[in-house]
C-alpha cells in the first residue's frame, strides 16, 4: 500500500495523483507503518496533495522516527536543526543526525559533520573530518566540497592541498559549480597541482555560468584587473549584476561601487569635453582678433590714418 502511494506521489510508472497517494499513506500509517507516516510528512512539507503545514510534517517525521525509520530520523533532525515546524533544538538535532548516520543515511553524516565543524555541538574537528570523509567516499558531493575546503583553510592545522585537489576534482566531474570554483582557485595558485591559468579560467567561467556567486564576483574582479576603461567596467558590471540578481551582498556592494566609479568617469569626460570646447572657442576668438588686427594694420599701411573702422566695417576717410 505504501509502495503504491509512493508511485502515485512521484508519478513513477503511473499517472501522478498526490491526493490518492495521501489516502494510501494514511491507511498504511493507521496500521503502524512508519514509512507511510514519513511520506505523509513529506507531502505536508512540500504541499503535495495537501496544503503546506510544517507543524504537521514535523510531527509525522517525529512519529516515524520514534518507530526507527532512518529517513524519518534524518528529516526529524533537519526540522530540529532548522526550526521547521518546531522550535530549534541543536543537541536533539545532533542526536538525530548521529542515529540516522549510523543507519547509513549519508546526508545525515554530512549534516552532523557540519554541526561539529561549526561548533553547534561538541568541538570535535577531527571527528567532523572523519565523518565528512565517510560521506565523501560514499560519493556525496557536498561532503567532498566541505572536506576540501577544510583542507585548504589557511587556519587549518592539518592543511592538505593535494587531498583537496583530489576531492574538488572528483566533485567537479559531477558538474557541481562550487567544486569547479574551488578547483579553479587551486589551478590558479598551483596549490596541490601544477599551476594552469587556462584551466583555472575555464573552470571559473563554468562555475560562474552555472550560478556560483563567488565565481561571478571573481570573474568581475578579474575583468577589472586584466583590462582598462569602459570594456573592463562593462565586463565587471555584467558579473556583478548576475551576483546581485542572486541577492549576493558582495555583488550588490561591488555593483554600487562600480556605478559610482562609472559616474566619476562620465563626469571626468564631461570636464574634458568642456575644456576642449573652451579651448576651441578661445582659438576661434583669438583667430578672429588676429585676423581683424592684421587687416587693420594692412589698411593703415596702404591708406594711412584716413582708414577707419566704422559701423562694423573698415572705411576710407576719403568717402
Amino acid at each position: 500500500m505504501t509502495n503504491l502511494g509512493v508511485m502515485l506521489l512521484s508519478g513513477d510508472g503511473c499517472t501522478k495523483d498526490a491526493a490518492k497517494a495521501i489516502e494510501y499513506f494514511q491507511r498504511a500509517a493507521a496500521k503502524k507503518y512508519p514509512r507511510a507516516t514519513y511520506y505523509i510528512g513529506v507531502a505536508y512539507l512540500e504541499g503535495e496533495g495537501v496544503a503546506v503545514n510544517q507543524t504537521v510534517a514535523a510531527h509525522c517525521f517525529y512519529e516515524a522516527a520514534m518507530d526507527n525509520y532512518p529517513r524519518a530520523v534524518y528529516a526529524y533532525g533537519l526540522c530540529l536543526h532548522r526550526g521547521i515546524g518546531m522550535q530549534r533544538n541543536l543537541p536533539a538535532a545532533a542526536k538525530a543526525f548521529r542515529t540516522a548516520a549510523a543507519a547509513g543515511i549519508v546526508s545525515a553524516v554530512h549534516e552532523y559533520a557540519l554541526m561539529l565543524k561549526n561548533g553547534e555541538t561538541v568541538d570535535a574537528e577531527f571527528e567532523a573530518k572523519e565523518l565528512l570523509q565517510q560521506a565523501a567516499e560514499a560519493g556525496y558531493t557536498p561532503s567532498m566540497i566541505a572536506l576540501g575546503k577544510m583542507y585548504t583553510d589557511p587556519k587549518e592545522k592539518m592543511r592538505n592541498d593535494d587531498a583537496a585537489f583530489m576531492l574538488f576534482s572528483k566533485a567537479a566531474k559531477t558538474g557541481d559549480a562550487e567544486a569547479c570554483f574551488e578547483l579553479s582557485k587551486l589551478f590558479r595558485s598551483g596549490h596541490g597541482c601544477q599551476k594552469n591559468e587556462e584551466k583555472a579560467r575555464a573552470l571559473l567561467k563554468k562555475a560562474a555560468g552555472d550560478g556560483c556567486t563567488p565565481a561571478m564576483i571573481a570573474m568581475g574582479k578579474h575583468a577589472m584587473a586584466e583590462t582598462n576603461g569602459e570594456a573592463s567596467m562593462k565586463a565587471a558590471a555584467y558579473w556583478y549584476q548576475k551576483a546581485a540578481d542572486e541577492d549576493d551582498e558582495n555583488g550588490i556592494r561591488l555593483l554600487a561601487d562600480l556605478n559610482r566609479q562609472g559616474m566619476k568617469m562620465i563626469n571626468k569626460k564631461a570636464r574634458k569635453l568642456i575644456l576642449v570646447l573652451a579651448v576651441l572657442v578661445g582659438i576661434i576668438a583669438a583667430g578672429f582678433f588676429i585676423e581683424t588686427t592684421i587687416i587693420y594694420i594692412v589698411c593703415l599701411m596702404i591708406c594711412g590714418d584716413t582708414f577707419r573702422y566704422h559701423d562694423g566695417r573698415y572705411t576710407s576717410g576719403y568717402f
